[in-house]
C-alpha cells in the first residue's frame, strides 16, 4: 500500500508483473503457512489480547506502517542523489501499458519493499508464550527461505533476463549494494520495533489493565 502510494504521487506505479510475483509468490504463500504455526505446549499465565483493536496492536500495526514508509522514503532519496538517475514523466507515458511503463523509483522501491514484506511477516510470527517459534512450521520456513534467495538474487541481478521480464531497470552493482544496506537496515528496525516498541507498550498496557482492575470498586450495597 505504501509502494503504491509513494509511486502514485510521482505519476508511477508498478509493473503487472511485480504486482503478481508480490501478491502470488510472496504474501499468498506466507499469509497461508504463517498460521500453521502450532500453538505452545505449555499454558502461559499472561492472556492474549482478545479484542483485535488495542493500543499493543495499534502500535505494531502504524509502527510498522511509519518504519517502512522511513525506509521507502530514505530509498527514493538515495535514488535522486545518483548522476544516472532520470525521474519518471508521466507525460511521457501517458496510455503506455502498466506491464512495460517501467521507472527507476518503481524498481528501487519494488527490490526494498519485496525484503520488507518478509520481515514484516517474520515479525508478526511471534512465538512464545502462545505459539511455537516459526521454525517449528516448515511450510512458512521453507516459504520463507526461498522467498528471501529469491528475493537477493532479484536484488544482485542474479537474473538479468527475469529482472527485465518483470520491469525493473539496470542499476549500477554500486547502487544496488548500498540499496541493499538501507534494506537490511530496514529489516532489523521492524524486528526491534516489534520485539522492543511492541513489547514494551504491551507490557506497560498490560500493567495498567491489571491496576485498573484491582482498584475498582465493586457495586454498592443498598441499605
Amino acid at each position: 500500500y505504501i509502494t503504491v502510494t509513494i509511486l502514485y504521487s510521482y505519476g508511477a506505479e508498478l509493473t503487472d508483473a511485480q504486482f503478481l510475483y508480490i501478491d502470488l509468490f510472496s504474501i499468498m504463500p506466507l499469509a497461508l503457512f504463517m498460521s500453521r504455526t502450532g500453538p505452545s505446549k505449555h499454558l502461559s499465565v499472561k492472556q492474549p489480547s482478545g479484542a483485535l483493536i488495542s493500543v499493543p496492536i495499534l502500535t505494531s500495526v502504524l509502527g510498522q506502517t511509519v518504519v517502512q514508509l522511513i525506509f521507502q522514503a530514505l530509498t527514493l532519496y538515495h535514488l535522486s542523489r545518483q548522476d544516472w538517475y532520470v525521474k519518471f514523466n508521466p507525460d511521457e507515458n501517458k496510455g503506455a501499458d502498466t506491464a512495460v511503463a517501467v521507472s527507476y523509483e518503481a524498481s528501487a522501491l519494488f527490490l526494498v519493499s519485496n525484503i520488507q514484506y518478509l520481515a514484516t511477516v517474520l515479525a508478526f510470527s511471534e512465538g512464545k508464550p502462545f505459539r511455537k517459534s516459526f521454525v517449528t512450521n516448515p511450510l512458512f520456513l521453507a516459504s520463507f527461505v526461498i522467498l528471501l534467495l529469491g528475493g537477493l538474487l532479484l536484488f544482485f541481478d542474479a537474473w538479468p533476463w527475469f529482472n527485465a521480464q518483470i520491469g525493473i531497470r539496470w542499476m549500477p552493482p554500486e547502487f544496488r549494494l548500498s540499496l541493499f544496506a538501507i534494506t537490511a537496515a530496514s529489516f532489523a528496525a521492524t524486528i526491534l520495533f516489534e520485539k522492543i516498541a511492541v513489547r514494551y507498550v504491551a507490557k506497560v498496557y498490560s500493567q495498567r489493565r491489571t491496576k485498573k482492575i484491582h482498584t475498582k470498586k465493586g457495586p454498592k450495597l443498598l441499605k
